[in-house]
């Protein structure tokens, strides 16, 4: 359920700015992980080769979000953790 709290936090634009941030600074890695297996398996439903076709969605995605992490880490992006 703290998943589906969240999603609503980062989808609804008409959310006050400072209470959205709030929200936001208490993230964690759940959301993105139910949304990579959605569109994983989503994308592997209509292909032959089912097995080969998440895989490669799921770490395609993956391999990417970490590349972005570390490329602002190293550019001196704060991000902020749970405090």
């Amino acid at each position: 359920m703290n998943v589906l709290f969240k999603v609503k936090y980062v989808l609804n634009p008409f959310l006050n700015n400072e209470e959205k941030s709030k929200q936001l600074r208490n993230w964690d890695l759940w959301g993105p992980l139910v949304f990579t297996i959605l569109l994983s398996l989503t994308l592997s439903f209509g292909n032959k080769e089912k097995g080969s076709l998440f895989v490669l969605v799921f770490m395609i995605i993956w391999l990417g979000s970490i590349v972005i992490y570390f490329n602002a880490q190293l550019l001196g992006s704060k991000m902020y953790l749970n405090n």
